[in-house]
């Protein structure tokens, strides 16, 4: 997993934008890839052409399995921010 993450982090490439938010680049890199994981999830859909393919239920189950898991763990990462933001403190 941390292979892939460090691969994506190189695979943009720089743009010059040194006056560019941390908000604008998140935006910016968000949106290319949120939209190639689209279409990546969508190819998967030629797979259920029974004409060209054979597959079990168990396949597809273990295919969207591994897919709904990288999602949630992707997830997570997110949501730790507004759990750090709950921190009971003295100070």
């Amino acid at each position: 997993m941390e292979e892939v993450r460090n691969e994506v982090q190189n695979e943009e490439p720089e743009t010059g934008k040194e006056n560019e938010s941390k908000s604008e680049r998140f935006i910016r890199l968000a949106e290319g890839r949120v939209t190639k994981a689209r279409m990546a999830i969508s190819r998967l859909s030629y797979l259920s052409n029974t004409g060209n393919y054979e597959y079990t239920p168990q396949q597809v189950e273990q295919m969207f399995s591994v897919l709904e898991q990288e999602l949630a763990e992707v997830k997570s990462g997110f949501m730790k921010t507004a759990k750090e933001e709950k921190k009971f403190s003295f100070q």
